[in-house]
């Protein structure tokens, strides 16, 4: 449900930014990602990703481990497969309809665009690889 929010905030914010032409920070710092950075350095020089794989531990309101948004975690682990990663894209929406920017971002649900570009991180939470975008 969560991604379903973050993807409406992104469609919103990709509307009143369709006409920037600045290059994406994800873009300009790519080349300074690393393999073994950390994720609060991939943050630092990527910014918040548009997309994870899996969110990230949740707690309830006593700092405990909430065992249903666990168990969901878990699901999604089984369904879209142990990588853990973060996606950065950019997509060009000047001249599509709402619904038809909200299909395009519904096509990383369940993987990454292939638009995006790819951190991905292993179990201790550094990079371990990158991806470049499969296509523009």
């Amino acid at each position: 449900m969560k991604r379903v929010a973050a993807l409406t905030g992104l469609l919103t914010v990709l509307m009143l930014t369709n006409g920037c032409k600045s290059i994406p920070r994800h873009e300009a710092n790519w080349t300074s990602v690393e393999v073994g950075m950390t994720k609060e350095q991939v943050l630092e020089l990527l910014g918040e990703p548009m997309g994870k794989s899996v969110p990230e531990e949740e707690t309830g309101s006593g700092g405990e481990s909430d065992p249903t948004r666990a168990a969901a975690a878990g699901i999604a682990g089984l369904i879209l497969g142990d990588d853990d990663y973060w996606e950065y894209f950019s997509i060009e929406t000047k001249g599509l309809s709402e619904e038809e920017i909200a299909a395009k971002l519904f096509e990383h649900i369940f993987s990454p665009l292939d638009q995006s570009y790819v951190v991905y991180f292993d179990q201790n939470g550094k990079v371990n690889k990158l991806r470049l975008p499969l296509k523009k």
